[in-house]
């Protein structure tokens, strides 16, 4: 069965992850430097990031820190890569 379409990325001045602590999560300076970069790539429609890109991003892992709850930053990761896919065509 396919798997249905992605909704479009959120819009970064209505992005919100959800904050947790002591359970693993993403370090949410480097999660907001790359959505914003991520962000701008869409905006812009300038290359400077590729669905391969987003696809490869790895966070470091925060456990005892405050950080952004995995799944969602994940899910919307997922939703950025779709939308650059569709700008870079097909493959």
């Amino acid at each position: 069965m396919a798997r249905p379409p992605l909704e479009p990325p959120t819009p970064r001045h209505e992005l919100v992850f959800e904050r947790v602590r002591f359970r693993e999560a993403y370090n949410i300076a480097e999660v907001d430097e790359f959505i914003q970069r991520a962000h701008h790539a869409l905006e812009s429609g300038d290359g400077s990031l590729t669905a391969s890109d987003v696809n490869n991003v790895r966070f470091r892992p925060e456990r005892w820190k405050e950080g952004y709850r995995m799944g969602q930053v994940d899910e919307e990761l997922d939703r950025i890569a779709a939308a650059l896919q569709r700008l870079e065509g097909p493959a």
